[in-house]
């Protein structure tokens, strides 16, 4: 009786220390997105840098993997990884992971070739266009739900803005320092050829979302969310957020 309970007691003791250790380390999925997630920029990017220390903060350690964004989302909606690093939020989603508050803010903008007699207020103005659109982004309900124009999806940013500047494709949209990011890497003597729409399509918010396969997944998002108040406080998320200002499209 004696050496069952001391194995069962044993096996307890075990099981707690297991569960915490891989409690507090995080499995995160991102998918490869300057400035925003990319393994060549310092901290692996704007978003990590800043997810990565208010885990820290937090308390919890983790491993990032960075792939394309269907295959990060669909990591996470299956339950390969405990978080999605940078994620917009939908009803959908949301049904599968907890968010946090938004740590960033995404302005989403199209972009055409400067010069071209395109102008964007609302939806009808797209009537028939070919536009450029990433797999599998959540670019807002206005523009996900129309149907008044043609979608010509790529897994990347940069391939649209290819298309863009060959003329087969009359817009693409995305963020607006992704895009100029990516502008000012891959295509900088060509940067004054483009010119962002005044009018946003929408403003995201930028988040961190947990599998809500992970029992603990409201106690993570709210210690996120605590640590990001605190970065936002004592100046480290400015710090980090300075380092990542670039001039705007067709300003050098």
């Amino acid at each position: 009786m004696k050496k069952l309970a001391c194995t069962t007691i044993l096996a307890l003791i075990l099981s707690v220390t297991t569960t915490a250790s891989r409690g507090a380390e995080l499995l995160l999925a991102a998918n490869n997105w300057p400035p925003y997630v990319d393994s060549g920029l310092p901290g692996n990017g704007l978003a990590i840098q800043i997810v990565t220390e208010a885990l820290k903060r937090a308390g919890y350690t983790n491993r990032l993997t960075i792939q394309d964004w269907s295959r990060s989302l669909e990591g996470g909606l299956i339950g390969v990884y405990d978080a999605l690093a940078a994620a917009w939020y939908t009803e959908a989603r949301a049904e599968v992971f907890s968010f946090s508050e938004p740590y960033l803010f995404n302005e989403i903008r199209f972009i055409k070739k400067r010069g071209l007699p395109l102008t964007f207020s609302n939806m009808s103005d797209l009537d028939g266009l070919r536009i450029g659109v990433v797999l599998n982004y959540a670019y807002g309900s206005d523009f996900d739900d129309a149907r008044n124009f043609m979608r010509v999806p790529q897994q990347h940013i940069i391939q649209n803005l290819l298309m863009l500047g060959k003329g087969d494709i009359a817009l693409t949209l995305g963020d607006t320092r992704a895009i100029e990011f990516q502008l000012q890497e891959f295509m900088d003597s060509n940067v004054s050829r483009f010119e962002f729409l005044p009018k946003p399509v929408s403003t995201r918010g930028l988040r961190f979302a947990v599998s809500k396969d992970r029992p603990d997944h409201e106690e993570v998002i709210a210690a996120f969310n605590k640590a990001i108040a605190a970065m936002q406080a004592d100046g480290s998320y400015d710090k980090i957020l300075a380092g990542y200002d670039s001039p705007p499209v067709g300003k050098k």
